[in-house]
């Protein structure tokens, strides 16, 4: 799992359930862990963040253009 959500382990002949891990209990190194996936994905606010992080990655290409052309004049 790569995501701070809680995990269900179930038998996989009787569906019984095995044992659940619940994410408020894992270590604290282990919930950061699962807590950046979604991050570095963008996923963590729905589609917000996926067009935040899109307009945060052209940022930079945006800079360098404007500053080269700045540069050039």
């Amino acid at each position: 799992r790569t995501q701070g959500d809680n995990a269900v382990y179930l038998h996989p002949q009787t569906g019984e359930v095995v044992r659940i891990t619940y994410h408020r209990d894992l270590p604290l190194g282990v919930r950061l862990q699962r807590d950046m996936f979604g991050l570095h994905f963008g996923t963590f606010a729905g589609h917000y963040s996926r067009v935040a992080w899109v307009l945060l990655g052209i940022v930079p290409t945006a800079l360098f253009l404007t500053g080269a052309l700045m540069w050039w004049n």
